[in-house]
């Protein structure tokens, strides 16, 4: 029997062995399956590119094979990954979908642990690092790729603030877009990605006006110091922003001129979030960017709206309802009242609904302009204009259609529509024949033979073959065509030898 202590040992040997096994296992396992890590060590950032972005974040370590880890951002587009037991430098990729269900992708590079901000500018620092387009870089599952362009990563940072520094400086913004604080709160780089896409594309980083999609800044990914930079495309500077221009050009349309709007004091914050939730429609207005907003809000911003200006009917009917009713003074829509005006727009009768902006003030002004004893009644259309005629028909007419009708407004008349006309049946040539048997063989080696018949049922033209190639044969003469019958004594003789004849 073996002893207590040999026993003893061979138990150790086989834990020994059995945790080395195990450790091995998890070692080369590529995908985040263990147990989260005690340590704090982490890589957290944030991903934005003017809002936050609501996606799936995928870091790869610089193991062999990398491992992965993947997450999904919070609501402000903060990220966080343990990376303990991880190989760094990890390089990271967020993926979303915009709001035309387009998926989209940002890069960025972390040499350790720490923050790692995902943004459209660690993007184009990545792929000047990796002297690649980023996503090939982080599709490789080369660690040797990660390695390089994290040795790069600073240097790249230095040249890009170099050749950028106009835009940075219009921005007050002198930090490290992966590294440092940051937020999407559209103030300071959050502002500037409202304002601007930055972008790697086709070997190039380019950087565009996003109001205008003015060219900013080119430069091959391989050599962005050779980059062009035209200044004159920047965003508008900070101070020369007109708010009431903007409020017309943007919000006039819906809440009526800055004077009177329906709007005054709204803040900045309660106009991004209307365009945010896109109420009443604003999401269109999600363009702007955070520096346009406060400029409308500040011109808002009154401590007392000034007193309505009386509501001129008349005018409104002109420009809301005189395209499809005509002119107020003979309007269809004489004597119609402010709540049958309504009840069209709410039943978006004839197309009505498009006019739901009206306050109740302006659909009763617009009633008031309508109101009307006796509506007149509507002149007689007098003249009239049509396209041209249609082809004649089978039953000899021929007919055309209305195009407008005067005096405007008019009803009834007598519009010309159809004419007589001379019906002519389409031609129809000729497809198949019917011929006599051919004729002998000519002198000039052709024969001829006559068409019968022709079909389809009355057609014309078409190609009867009537005549043909041939070999001509001449006819055997006779021996009287020489001489006299009989021939006189010794002919025969003569002839013997002779095939015919002629010979």
């Amino acid at each position: 029997m073996m002893s207590n202590t040999k026993l003893r040992k061979s138990f150790v040997a086989l834990l020994l062995f059995c945790a080395t096994v195990i450790s091995l296992m998890q070692g080369g396992c590529g995908v985040d399956t263990m147990a989260p890590p005690s340590s704090s060590t982490t890589v957290s950032g944030v991903a934005a590119a003017g809002k936050a972005i609501r996606g799936t974040v995928t870091l790869k370590d610089s193991s062999r094979p990398s491992r992965i880890r993947t997450t999904v951002t919070n609501a402000d587009g903060s990220y966080n990954f343990s990376v303990n037991g991880l190989t760094p430098p990890f390089i990271l990729m967020v993926k979303w979908e915009d709001d035309n269900a387009t998926t989209l992708r940002l890069h960025s590079l972390a040499k350790k642990h720490g923050r790692a901000n995902i943004n459209p500018l660690s993007n184009v620092i990545l792929a000047e690092a990796g002297a690649n387009d980023p996503t090939l870089v982080f599709d490789s599952n080369d660690p040797a790729s990660i390695e390089a362009a994290a040795e790069k990563l600073m240097a790249a940072l230095q040249s890009l603030r170099t050749v950028l520094a106009p835009m940075f400086q219009l921005y007050g913004y002198d930090k490290d877009p992966i590294e440092d604080d940051f937020a999407a709160d559209h103030t300071g780089l959050d502002a500037l990605f409202d304002d601007v896409r930055i972008y790697a594309a086709s070997g190039m980083i380019i950087v565009r006006n996003k109001r205008n999609n003015g060219l900013i800044f080119s430069a091959p990914i391989s050599n962005i110091s050779a980059g062009i930079f035209y200044e004159n495309n920047l965003p508008v500077q900070p101070g020369t922003l007109n708010g009431p221009a903007l409020y017309a050009n943007n919000c006039a349309g819906c809440h009526g001129v800055l004077a009177s709007s329906g709007k005054m004091g709204a803040t900045a914050a309660e106009i991004q979030a209307a365009i945010a939730a896109n109420a009443g429609g604003m999401g269109s207005l999600s363009s702007l960017t955070a520096l346009e907003i406060q400029t409308i809000a500040t011109a808002l911003a009154v401590t007392t709206p000034p007193p309505p200006t009386p509501i001129d009917g008349a005018a409104l009917y002109s420009s809301k309802c005189g395209s499809c009713h005509g002119d107020l003074a003979t309007s269809s829509m004489q004597g119609r009242t402010a709540a049958q005006i309504q009840s069209a727009i709410n039943g978006n009768l004839g197309g009505m609904g498009s006019l739901s902006t009206l306050t109740t003030d302006q659909v009763a002004a617009i009633a008031t302009a309508l109101a009307t004893t006796t509506p007149p009644p509507p002149a007689t259309c007098t003249s009239f204009t049509y396209s041209a005629w249609g082809a004649c028909q089978s039953d000899n007419t021929q007919a055309r259609t209305q195009l407008t009708a005067s005096p405007a407004g008019c009803t009834g008349g007598t519009p010309v529509l159809s004419q007589a006309c001379t019906y002519v049946p389409p031609v129809t040539a000729c497809t198949s024949f019917t011929y006599s048997a051919w004729g002998a063989c000519q002198s000039d080696n052709t024969q001829t033979r006559t068409q019968l018949t022709a079909s389809p049922a009355g057609c014309t033209g078409g190609t009867p073959v009537l005549s043909q190639a041939c070999t001509y044969v001449p006819p055997t003469p006779a021996c009287g065509s020489c001489h006299s019958i009989p021939p006189s004594t010794g002919a025969h003789t003569f002839h013997s030898s002779r095939a015919t004849c002629a010979t």
